[in-house]
């Protein structure tokens, strides 16, 4: 379906789905139909299925395909977000304990939720705007 429309989807699975999430990568989708798990649902691109279960998903336009040979990477632009009422704070933007995604480390196959608030965005990073910061050098440290 990437190939032949040009689109994908990005599902985020609560911590709820935990189950039946980590069934879907036990199993392949060539022996087990993992669709029919779950309700779909379609948005603006009318082409990328997305999972109704899912608290929070975004529909992606293709925009470079990386043949790597064994298996292809395919690069997105997302075209649309989708996130239910009850994971929005204050109508807004998606509040991130509310979705409560499922995090999953390779390292040890273990799974894990999302944990303590280490800093505000656009607070942050406000000591290094007035300083020259470059890719790939560390960042100067900040005097107090």
């Amino acid at each position: 379906g990437i190939k032949d429309n040009g689109t994908f989807s990005l599902n985020i699975p609560s911590a709820q789905m935990i189950q039946v999430t980590d069934y879907c990568g036990l199993v392949s989708g060539k022996e087990v139909d993992k669709g029919a798990l779950f309700k779909n649902f379609y948005g603006q691109l009318r082409t990328a299925p997305m999972i109704e279960e899912c608290p929070a998903n975004m529909e992606c336009k293709v925009i470079q395909t990386l043949d790597l040979g064994t298996h292809e990477i395919f690069i997105g632009e997302i075209a649309a977000t989708y996130c239910n009422e009850d994971c929005l704070t204050q109508g807004k933007g998606e509040d991130l304990l509310k979705v409560n995604p499922i995090l999953f480390s390779m390292s040890g196959g273990r799974y894990f939720t999302v944990g303590q608030e280490i800093g505000r965005a656009w607070d942050i990073g406000k000591s290094l705007k007035s300083k020259e910061v470059t890719f790939g050098s560390p960042p100067p440290v900040a005097q107090d």
